[in-house]
């Protein structure tokens, strides 16, 4: 199959996720992500250096996604809606688990890695400031609670999404954890917090 490099890449890093995901960063192999994607490993190193190169690409697709989703975000006149875009509360993925155990694996790989530690973080740092810009602007709406402070609140909405996703990365079957009603709880959460009128129509 002749792919062009871009499509190649994608295959190759939809492959790595997997098995990150299935076997953690440090018991995969280079190999083993060759099989997964059903080519060499050698047409792997064509492309990524490593399995720290791999890694770093999966976190700066994450980032490009999260941009995207800010993008769609500040488009939103409605706060509540915007809110919903940025943390892809209406999103259909059935890879969330997958995306949780990943969201784990960077995070431990982050503590010990500082190459990888400083991706993450100036990421992590720039969602905020995201997140608290779209917060000021619906303040200055008239649309959130002015007395919130943009950048803690912020923190905050990261942290317990970000808590969220740890929780479902360790779901078992003996759980009854569903987490399309997690992130539907989660938006009954921040709307009370920020203290935000449901969308018209909704509930929360």
């Amino acid at each position: 199959m002749n792919l062009k490099a871009a499509d190649r890449q994608r295959q190759i890093l939809r492959a790595a996720a997997e098995c990150f995901a299935r076997k953690g960063f440090h018991q995969t192999t280079m190999d083993d992500i060759a099989r997964e994607a059903g080519i060499s490993a050698g047409l792997i190193y064509r492309h990524f250096a490593g399995k720290e190169d791999l890694i770093i690409a999966l976190v700066k697709a994450y980032e490009d996604d999260q941009r995207a989703r800010l993008d769609r975000a500040r488009q939103q006149t409605d706060f509540t809606k915007a809110i919903e875009v940025f943390f892809a509360i209406e999103s259909d993925d059935n890879d969330s688990q997958i995306e949780a155990i990943l969201f784990v694996e960077v995070s431990a790989e982050a503590l010990r890695n500082p190459r990888i530690a400083d991706v993450v973080q100036r990421d992590d740092a720039q969602t905020v400031r995201d997140l608290a810009q779209l917060i000021v602007q619906a303040q200055h709406k008239g649309q959130a609670d002015p007395s919130l402070a943009p950048i803690e609140t912020a923190e905050l909405l990261i942290a317990l999404d970000q808590g969220s996703i740890m929780r479902f990365s360790l779901a078992s079957e003996y759980e009854d954890l569903d987490y399309p009603t997690l992130k539907k709880t989660f938006k009954t959460l921040y709307t009370r917090f920020l203290r935000l009128k449901p969308t018209t129509g909704e509930e929360t």
